[in-house]
């Protein structure tokens, strides 16, 4: 319990740690270019910070536990001979014999050491419910939720399409999760907004609503369930006709693209009703709502994909003809085909390799491709220069001709031709008209916020500047992805540099704990203690077991007596040894999981703006390494270190030791040792073969969900749900086809390494046997040989269990420590070369370029 506790506490930092990653990766060029990656290092590391504590405590109770395991295996020894003896004294009673004593306490005993064998595993189990807390919390929320919300999205996800083969044999895999989850939504579902129309709609049966009356909003009241005491609409009432462009404006946070989400059903209004075509929104089916509304936002969302996939995901199975003619439509055709692998051009993530009117074209054409009716544009030309504005705006002002459209705008001069415009205030309409009508209310809200926004510029100028911008924006498009390419190559280059050994990394994961090598050597020393205690233990139970079967009856008493509370007294050092070893570890762990996670966040923070621009060097792509390389590293440290060089150093003891009582069996034990460890570097060998095969989809699938959830009011509107979950299925399937195919292969030597352990035993049997036989061995040698060779198949067991896991790990640091070896081409951590002097005269300089050059500085 312990542990789960800690691993929640633990995994939620992490959570808020690789919130900061996201955040500071997906809007690198905003870091570099406010100077802010000491600031976000530190933001970083203080989430790191308290997990360290909580990885310690996980190491003193992993120690605990194994101590008193530990503990109560010896209790059972002793306790269960000295009863033993009490029972025999007493044959009156009882007819017990040593045979009978030494079988029962051996299977008690040894009862306990295989429930100390699953330790590793429960620690690894426990770590995983815990992490499994926050998974179910989230179901359960999502259950909840539903059960309170109106809106069915199953609409769009019960599509009766045929699936390819991947997707179906991963949906059948998943069935019994589904039909936990659905058990919970019978329980709980009482919705009236079902998102589950979309996936069981039949997708060749959607229907695009034909606008032919109204939209109207009437007396709409709505706060957003995150914040139910602060309304944001009050009694909102406005219409918006057929084919007609209505414009919304106010100010920020009056509720304007709340209208937007409401209008594509994202929320249900509190009261009040919206209507199309004089019928509720709720009455129309979800997935046909949402095809029917085409809408350009602020920020263009584009996914991290080619041009030609971002606008056909406007459209279901979209041709190559549809997209170039969307493209024109949004005044998009002209610049891509002069890219240089034109509509097969990727953007990268959030569209990072176009300029904000590229990106703005894209998603226009993304939003015409499907013929929408309803045309919804929130602002799509107030984050634009004054260039891209009149190229955008043109595309728009084509685009909404015959279409009913709702504009929303800051920039006035962009909806002058509205049929009607609304001024809204505090989630209330406070003036309506045509601009011409509203400028002439004198004092009116709309004619302050025109009078406010009015710059008279010379106009030949205006044009002048215009026409140069669009020349050089069309060029920087060209040599943004030729420089790009360029990059590319150099990654290659790059790549062909010598990789990290598997060794080499290991030694650097050692040096990295150089600050903590005094913990280290207190927890080997620990260690060699721990295994020590192994040949104590067996000597104590050989001279318990001498004292019934050759001593007297007043005898037996006081040297059983003292034989067993001597081995308690072993127990209760070897518990307190343990206590203290796994908790040294679990800091050394915690210390170099913290150091690994903060180097790397500042390795990437050094890298140039470039490394972002390739597709596998996405913020998604990098926050999966930061915690999935690190966790894979975690594994090689902390607690396993400790378990790993204490089974050595028991394997060694029972081999001198046995080899002392009888090198025969001790060579027997050995060959059979070399076997097992040959099959254990092939098994480690092929583990790691596998991670890096396996690597490059699972980033990928991590990427494909992290852009997924980022992005997911654009994944809604688009109706992609199903595609998205389609892709990552498939990724998800063919990493699964390979693990299967190399499980086989891990199998047989996995079997082969648990195999040889079995193989010793009983070739060991067959030796001492001879040896008695041949009076070369004395018969109680034999107890405390199977017992040393008992012991030391059981510490070899346990280090091949924790092998499972060092191939990915060594991969995993393999790929840290090139990155930690990169040399940037820009270096955005270097300190050299001149910095500024004056403050003023940067200013001055500044100042100078806006006035020359106003049109640079305007919005």
């Amino acid at each position: 319990m312990l542990t789960a506790r800690e691993t929640v506490k633990e995994l939620n930092s992490y959570s808020r740690a690789g919130e900061i990653a996201q955040e500071v990766f997906s809007s690198i060029r905003t870091v570099f270019s406010f100077n802010g990656s000491d600031y976000e290092k530190k933001r970083y590391e203080k989430e790191l910070n308290t997990t360290q504590s909580s990885s310690i405590r996980k190491g003193v109770a992993y120690g605990l536990y194994v101590g008193w395991n530990n503990l109560i295996i010896h209790v059972i020894y002793a306790a269960g001979f000295m009863f033993g003896l009490l029972l025999m004294l007493d044959s009156g009673r009882y007819e017990t014999t040593l045979s009978d004593v030494v079988i029962v306490v051996t299977i008690f005993a040894q009862g306990i050491t295989f429930l100390g064998l699953i330790g590793p595993f429960l620690q690894s189990f426990t770590e995983a419910r815990g992490a499994a807390i926050d998974v179910f919390r989230i179901i359960d929320e999502v259950q909840n939720e539903t059960s309170e919300s109106n809106i069915n999205e199953d609409e769009i996800w019960n599509t009766n399409e045929s699936a390819n083969k991947s997707f179906t044999e991963a949906r059948g895999a998943a069935i019994d999760v589904f039909r936990i989850i659905d058990e919970v939504q019978n329980e709980t579902s009482e919705s009236n907004i079902n998102e589950d129309e979309i996936w069981n709609t039949n997708e060749s049966a959607n229907k695009v609503i034909n606008i032919t009356s109204q939209i109207r909003f009437d007396n709409v009241n709505f706060a957003y369930p995150n914040r139910k005491d602060v309304p944001i609409l009050n009694n909102l009432t406005l219409t918006a006709r057929a084919g007609e462009t209505t414009a919304l404006v106010g100010s920020s946070g009056c509720g304007k693209s709340t209208c937007t989400s409401l209008l594509l059903r994202f929320y249900d209004v509190l009261s009040g009703s919206i209507t199309i075509n004089n019928r509720q929104i709720n009455e129309y089916n979800l997935q046909d709502l949402r095809q029917s509304i085409g809408i350009v936002s602020q920020e263009p969302i584009l996914f991290a994909t080619s041009i030609y996939e971002n606008i056909a995901y406007g459209k279901k199975n979209a041709t190559q003809t549809e997209v170039e003619e969307a493209a024109k439509q949004a005044n998009a055709h002209n610049f891509i085909i002069q890219l240089p692998n034109k509509y097969q051009t990727l953007v990268g993530e959030r569209g990072a390799q176009l300029s904000g009117g590229e990106k703005q074209r894209v998603a226009l054409a993304r939003a015409l491709i499907k013929h929408p009716s309803i045309l919804l544009l929130d602002e799509a030309t107030s984050a634009l220069d004054n260039v891209n504005e009149e190229l955008v705006q043109d595309a728009l002002d084509r685009a909404r001709q015959g279409r009913t459209t709702i504009v929303i705008a800051h920039r006035l001069r962009t909806i002058q031709n509205a049929h009607k415009i609304y001024v809204i205030d505090n989630g209330r309409v406070i003036e309506e008209g045509t601009h011409a009508s509203l400028m002439e209310q004198k004092g009116g809200r709309y004619q302050e916020m025109v009078n406010s926004q009015t710059r008279k510029k010379p106009e030949n100028d205006r044009i002048i500047a215009a026409n140069e911008r669009e020349i050089e924006d069309k060029k920087l498009s060209s040599e943004r992805f030729y420089l790009l390419e360029d990059d590319k190559k150099l990654s290659e280059k790059e790549s062909i540099r010598k990789p990290i050994t598997e060794k080499a990394a290991l030694f650097r994961l050692l040096s990295m704990n150089k600050p903590e090598y005094v913990h280290i050597l207190i927890g080997c020393i620990l260690c060699a203690v721990a295994g020590a205690t192994l040949p104590v233990f067996t000597i104590l139970l050989l001279k318990l077991l001498v004292a019934f079967k050759n001593c007297t009856d007043s005898s037996k008493v006081q040297n059983v007596l003292i034989f067993g509370f001597s081995i308690i007294a072993l127990g209760i050092v070897t518990m307190v040894i343990r206590f203290f070893q796994f908790a040294s570890f679990g800091k050394v762990g915690s210390k170099l999981t913290y150091r690994i996670r903060s180097t790397a966040f500042s390795s990437f923070l050094r890298q140039e703006v470039a490394y972002f621009d390739r597709e596998e060097n996405n913020s998604n792509s990098i926050c999966t390494r930061l915690s999935s390389d690190a966790l894979a590293v975690q594994k090689m440290a902390g607690t396993r270190l400790g378990i790993i060089f204490e089974t050595m150093t028991m394997a060694a003891f029972a081999l001198i030791f046995g080899g002392f009582f009888s090198w025969q069996i001790a060579l027997i034990v050995f060959v059979f040792l070399l076997v097992g460890f040959i099959f254990a570097y092939a098994y480690i060998t092929l583990q790691a073969t596998l991670t890096n095969r396996c690597g490059d989809l699972s980033k990928m699938a991590s990427s494909l969900a992290g852009e997924s959830i980022y992005h997911i009011r654009t994944v809604k509107q688009l109706l992609i749900e199903k595609l998205m979950l389609q892709q990552f299925s498939e990724l998800i399937w063919q990493s699964f086809k390979i693990t299967r195919n190399y499980s086989i292969l891990t199998g047989i030597l996995y079997t082969c390494m648990w195999m040889s352990a079995i193989y010793t035993i009983s070739v060991a049997y067959w030796r001492v046997l001879v040896l008695v036989e041949n009076g070369k061995m004395k018969s109680e040698n034999i107890i405390i040989i199977f017992a040393f060779a008992t012991f030391f198949l059981q510490a070899i067991r346990i280090a091949l269990s924790l092998f499972d896991d060092m191939g990915s790990s060594l991969t995993a640091a393999q790929n840290f420590f090139e990155l930690f070896d990169r040399i940037p081409a820009i270096d955005n951590s270097s300190t050299e070369g001149r910095k500024l002097v004056s403050k003023r005269d940067g200013k001055k300089h500044i100042a100078e370029l806006c006035v020359t050059r106003y049109n640079v500085c305007d919005g």
